[in-house]
């Protein structure tokens, strides 16, 4: 469980042990962006300068020929206009839309030593069993079967940072950063993409025998912006009336078991859920279908380093990420023991 003293001990380590390191390529990274936004300034400047050229061209040569050629003239200002839009637009069409060199820029070394110096140390502090890959990630079907929005095939699915292992009781815990987007074409076959959800999930197998299923989600009462699947009262699942008012003002449980439900949702893991919730108020929601657990988090990007303008091992983005795992974990364990020791 949580414990800030002990937080503050891992971050004295890891800013004795990193801080020289990560700084140089902080400030790399950060060299190589300003070096880019200058280009980029560079080049719509000079775009501003030839196109004042270009339009003052005429007056300019008007003292030189006769007013019967004016007419080339504005043709060749005309060609010259349309010459340097174009290749202008080119230029900038390039820049953004070229493949990634295959060569690392400091950006990438800097993300990569970070992960490799700060989060993976973050990520075994709480169990030296679990690994972690950031180029990894868990499949889309885990994600489907939590059931946690409508799927459709024209979603976009992308997902990295994977952290697995067992935990103390056993239980094999997956988590990794997902993203997906919807991916939609109108009658004219113009594609747009729209985020739905950019976050944490997490995968957790218990050795339970349980049957039934249990949906906790944000109470629709609540502005609950990330969340695009409402689950409504049913004939399979039924609204379970929880014993904290605090809890069911902002959550609402579904199940069709309502003893075995309760059987999990004790006192100690409503305390949890709410402790977390206050503190960061971060949209989640939980489904137990069967023997497994699945969790999202609507946290945004994950694990990743803080922008280059920034200190390197910033002090609130540490903790979140700390605090974030901490809760996951202590959360994945509890749920599991008391799936593995229900009477059914």
């Amino acid at each position: 469980m949580y414990n800030r003293q002990e937080f503050e001990e891992i971050y004295d380590n890891l800013v004795n042990e990193n801080i020289f390191q990560l700084e140089e390529l902080r400030k790399k990274a950060l060299h190589e962006k300003n070096r880019k936004n200058i280009s980029l300034v560079s080049s719509i400047i000079l775009f501003i300068i030839l196109t004042i050229i270009t339009m003052t061209f005429p007056f300019f040569l008007i003292s030189f020929i006769d007013v019967s050629s004016i007419h080339i003239v504005i043709i060749f200002q005309s060609l010259l206009m349309i010459g340097l839009f174009l290749a202008f637009s080119i230029i900038i069409f390039r820049k953004f839309t070229s493949k990634k060199s295959k060569n690392r820029t400091a950006m990438d070394i800097y993300q990569e030593t970070y992960k490799e110096k700060i989060i993976t140390p973050l990520i075994q502090s709480f169990n030296r069993n679990l690994q972690y890959e950031p180029n990894s990630g868990l499949d889309k079907e885990l994600f489907i079967n939590g059931e946690f929005i409508p799927w459709y095939s024209s979603n976009l699915y992308h997902s990295n940072d994977l952290v697995y292992g067992l935990l103390s009781n056993n239980c094999k815990f997956n988590m990794a950063e997902v993203f997906i987007k919807h991916l939609y074409t109108d009658s004219y076959g113009y594609q747009s993409e729209t985020p739905i959800f950019n976050g944490l999930f997490a995968f957790i197998e218990t050795n339970s025998s349980f049957k039934d299923r249990l949906y906790i989600t944000k109470n629709s009462s609540y502005d609950n912006k990330e969340s695009l699947y409402e689950r409504r009262e049913n004939y399979y699942n039924i609204k379970t009336k929880i014993d904290s008012t605090e809890f069911e003002n902002i959550f609402d449980v579904y199940s069709n078991n309502q003893i075995i439900s309760l059987q999990i949702l004790t006192h100690e893991v409503i305390e949890m859920i709410l402790d977390f919730y206050n503190e960061f108020k971060v949209n989640f929601e939980i489904t137990i279908k069967e023997k497994f657990i699945y969790i999202r988090f609507s946290t945004y990007d994950m694990f990743e380093v803080p922008f280059s303008n920034k200190y390197s091992l910033d002090k609130d983005t540490l903790y979140k990420y700390y605090r974030t795992l901490d809760f996951t974990l202590s959360l994945s364990t509890k749920l599991s023991d008391l799936m593995n020791n229900l009477v059914i």
